[in-house]
């Protein structure tokens, strides 16, 4: 698949990304982390950039150990 922009908003903040990926993906990848961060601000006392902070240590926690499980099972 050929590399495309997509626009995408997350956090009130509009981004241009370049990748190989769908519209369609690209898209769900930004609601979901747009969820997450939302979710995070309605229910705590952080800035957005805390929220972020937050939600990338959270995906990063997750791909950690889902590596780690599929290491495991090799």
């Amino acid at each position: 698949m050929e590399k495309t922009t997509h626009k995408i908003k997350i956090a009130n903040a509009a981004f241009s990304i370049v990748s190989n990926d769908s519209p369609e993906y690209v898209s769900a990848l930004a609601r979901e982390v747009d969820l997450k961060i939302d979710a995070l601000l309605k229910n705590n006392n952080m800035s957005t950039t805390q929220a972020a902070i937050i939600t990338a240590l959270d995906y990063a926690d997750s791909l950690k150990k889902n590596d780690s499980s599929t290491n495991s099972l090799k």
